[in-house]
């Protein structure tokens, strides 16, 4: 039965693949166009798409955006180069190369299909697959047909507007020149090409039923970037231009999908997650924003603004003349009498927002530039491959103490040439040819990148085989591989991080004149992320102007989550959006106001410290390029889900809140340790100098922190009857953190202590483990402190991480649910044992 089986099978893929041939008829070329850019000196670039800034050109080659001097451009020439791609008989050829297999299969199983009573045999054994079969592909032809149907009949706008002149209904069709690209497109990008086509005929007077075509002409397979060519019939003639879409923040769970797009600017637009159709609603939001703007200036903050895309499709008397907000106020008010306009700030079925970025960089996309080692450990590997066995030069460049993975990949290598000389013989291919080739392999192998041409001589199926070879390789000796390509990123990312130290430094330093600039102007942000701050520097010295933190600022972009902590007339606080990004958030921004006044007291205080605990993650990923809240990030969605159906079932939200602050601090605390530890070394050689602004906010911040340890400390000894007496809790009040660490040794050997129980003496080290914490950190503040105090204030990346996590913790954590230290919740009284142990402090 297996061989007819197979056989129904192989047909099943041969007749699937000729209808699919005959079905798809590709043209005979694709004709791509793409700018070139003409340089002053002569020299000239050929990029996916050029675009004119204020004070520069931004230009586009493959997935990244980067930026020209006006002064060094002598033009641009808009689709001045042209590519031919032949596509002629390519299913052809593919389905060609199958059927060779399909016969090398027959010929395996000694199947004989030109036999009669082979058809005969197959009809009876399998009557019943067989009917199936046929069945299945006028199926599939009806699919297919549906499918294409459905392709060329997609609109790119369906309008209706009361207050237009015909009240007609608008059907226009999309054409894209891979029709499977269709099937990876978002329905926001589709909604967005859509709406830039409206802008597209509106800019060049072609009427709204014009004829229109868009056509993807870049690939790539994370989908993180797409460039389309708008094609409008007007007069008879085509005319066309290019425009960029990608996702902002995707995964980083932001209710609102944001998205960037190259059209004559930079712009950014958010979707909001519940489609707003109302323009008075609309307009409110947006000046809600600008009021947070306005209390934050000068600090730059982009809001989103009607005439960043009013002024693409209608061009007001005397605007050039005007500033920005009187631009914007006279757009509104504009929009209120001109409705048929509204629709142009429409994408889908919601109104959206839009900000200019033109003038600005993401931080998000400048972090990504620095910290992208992965591109050089290739290189690396490539550039020093003869020290794979040289075991004196490997140690010498990658330490002594990795001689040991030479070793390994030494004897790896052997039977890695081994393999490989037998795959070469069983395929037969001359090994004097590709023997030269398995060093360069190997190589290849070591940075975990696949052989995709192995040679002229080896056919692409002959080269898969070459890598599931190579897999086998790998999969044996995965941990001894693991460790040689972590060696090798941990090497390259500090050299990386060597030429990008000042970057990064200065970068951490304007993260924390911003952190003061908020607390000071009474405003939480409450989402801050990369993808929500920008860089604000002169565009023409961009990137040199980095090397100086004095030469930019962080500013914001996106403040939906933002509120005012600090209002006038001792307003009550508004309730801000509930959320946030997971990996930057605590458990305080999921509550309401109300359930944050009862839980902390101090409503103005907890949501100003939400922004702390962002930018301790941020700094820390900063410096290291590694995120510190990954897995403590993961429980936020889960302790949402647990508050819903703690109210839902009118449970007290005081015990819920208990248990999930233990969970979250306990696993914040863990990776801090460890994130800290792991990184040590390149955190504490990073000097971040403290701003003027930021001097006296720390230092005003370090002190509240010193009353509220040393008050802990006293109520802690007080609470205590391990000790007891006046002159013991004096002595222990005074006990340096030297004292305790000796005092905890003593007890841990067991010298010289009075006569006790096994229990009574690890109540002893607990409460001297515990205070050792305390005393700890007290001394780190007094370190933080004299730090500051200096002539030229400065703390270590490290140190600034530590304090700003411990802030937030001492706040957000009550000592009241059991003191929470490296993993361990330790009730705040301590049992009264037998005796009392005077002799020993």
């Amino acid at each position: 039965m297996k061989k007819p089986r197979l056989a129904i099978l192989i047909i099943l893929f041969a007749v699937i693949s000729i209808i699919i041939s005959q079905y798809y008829k590709p043209p005979e070329t694709i004709e791509l166009k793409r700018d070139i850019i003409f340089l002053k000196d002569g020299k000239s670039i050929i990029t996916d798409l050029a675009n004119e800034g204020d004070a520069f050109f931004y230009y586009e080659i493959g997935n990244d955006v980067r930026i020209l001097l006006k002064r060094n451009v002598d033009r641009i020439e808009k689709g001045g180069y042209k590519e031919i791609i032949y596509t002629k008989n390519i299913v052809r050829i593919t389905i060609d190369k199958y059927l060779y297999r399909i016969n090398q299969k027959l010929e395996e199983h000694n199947i004989n299909i030109d036999s009669p009573r082979y058809w005969e045999k197959l009809y009876y054994e399998n009557k019943l697959i067989i009917i199936t079969l046929f069945s299945s592909i006028l199926l599939m032809i009806c699919i297919l047909f549906f499918i294409r149907k459905k392709v060329i009949g997609i609109k790119t706008e369906d309008i209706v507007d009361n207050k237009t002149e015909d009240n007609n209904l608008i059907n226009e069709k999309l054409f894209f020149s891979d029709t499977q690209n269709l099937t990876h497109t978002s329905i926001e990008n589709e909604n967005i090409i859509s709406f830039f086509l409206k802008i597209y005929k509106r800019q060049i007077g072609a009427p709204k039923e014009a004829q229109s075509n868009i056509k993807e002409i870049s690939s790539n397979s994370s989908r993180s970037k797409c460039i389309y060519e708008l094609s409008v019939k007007k007069d008879d003639r085509w005319e066309s231009r290019r425009m960029t879409i990608g996702p902002i923040g995707e995964g980083s769970g932001s209710k609102s999908k944001c998205f960037y797009v190259i059209f004559d600017s930079y712009i950014v637009i958010k979707i909001p997650p519940n489609p707003i159709n109302d323009f008075d609603e609309y307009i409110k939001s947006i000046n809600r924003d600008k009021q947070i703007a306005q209390k934050l200036s000068p600090k730059e903050c982009i809001i989103p603004n009607v005439s960043v895309i009013l002024e693409k499709v209608n061009t007001l008397n005397d605007s050039s003349y005007m500033p920005q907000e009187m631009l914007e106020e006279k757009y509104i008010k504009w929009l209120t009498t001109t409705i048929s306009f509204q629709k142009y700030l429409k994408i889908g079925e919601s109104f959206a927002y839009f900000m200019d970025l033109s003038k600005y960089f993401f931080l998000g996309n400048i972090l990504d530039k620095y910290h992208d080692v992965k591109t050089n450990i290739f290189n690396e590997i490539k550039a020093h491959h003869d020290i794979i066995w040289d075991i004196d030069a490997f140690s010498d460049r990658y330490g002594n103490e990795n001689e040991q993975i030479s070793d390994n990949i030494q004897n790896i290598f052997h039977e890695f040439e081994s393999k490989i000389q037998s795959f070469i013989t069983a395929a037969g291919i001359s090994s004097s040819v590709y023997n030269y080739k398995i060093k360069e392999w190997y190589l290849y192998f070591l940075s975990g990148k696949k052989i995709k041409s192995a040679g002229k001589d080896i056919s692409e199926e002959k080269t898969d085989d070459l890598n599931n070879v190579i897999l086998e390789v790998e999969t044996k000796y995965a941990n001894e591989i693991k460790a040689y390509r972590n060696m090798i990123q941990a090497f390259v990312g500090e050299i990386s991080y060597g030429q990008s130290k000042t970057v990064l430094i200065n970068i951490s330093i304007n993260l924390i004149e911003l952190l003061t600039w908020l607390t000071n102007k009474g405003i939480s942000i409450r989402d801050i992320k990369p993808d929500n701050l920008i860089v604000a520097g002169d565009p023409e010295k961009y990137p040199d102007f980095l090397q100086s933190w004095s030469q930019f600022k962080i500013g914001l972009i996106d403040v939906e989550t933002a509120v005012d902590f600090k209002p006038l007339e001792k307003q009550p606080l508004n309730q801000p959006q509930l959320g946030g990004t997971p990996i930057y958030a605590t458990p305080s921004h999921l509550l309401t106001n109300e359930l944050l006044t009862d839980i902390f007291e101090d409503l103005p205080r907890a949501l100003n410290l939400q922004d702390w605990y962002a930018i301790a993650a941020l700094i820390y990923e900063v410096i290291t390029g590694k995120i510190l809240f990954k897995k403590t990030g993961a429980l936020l969605p889960l302790i949402m889900l647990k508050i819903k159906k703690a109210r839902d079932k009118n449970k007290s939200m005081s015990t819920v809140i208990e248990d999930i602050s233990k969970v979250f601090w306990w696993n914040a605390q863990e990776e801090l340790r460890k994130g800290l530890d792991k990184n040590k070394k390149r955190l504490k050689s990073s000097d971040i100098i403290i701003p003027d602004n930021a001097i006296s906010f720390l230092r005003d911040e370090i002190l509240t922190e010193k009353l509220r340890i040393d008050d802990m400390i006293k109520q802690y000894i007080s609470s205590q009857t391990l000790f007891k007496g006046s002159k013991n809790h004096q002595k222990l009040q005074r006990a340096s953190l030297k004292d305790i660490r000796r005092l905890k040794a003593i007890w841990e050997k067991g010298e010289k202590v009075p006569k006790s129980t096994k229990k009574e003496k690890t109540q002893v080290i607990e409460f001297l483990y515990i205070m050792e914490q305390i005393i700890g950190r007290a001394e780190h503040l007094a370190n933080i402190k004299a730090a500051i105090d200096n002539n030229n204030p400065k703390l270590t990346a490290y140190d600034l991480v530590l304090f700003i996590f411990n802030t937030v913790f001492n706040f957000m954590y009550h000592k009241q649910w059991g003191i929470l230290f490296s993993g361990h919740i330790y009730n705040f009284k301590l049992k009264d044992p037998k005796k009392t142990y005077d002799a020993t402090i």
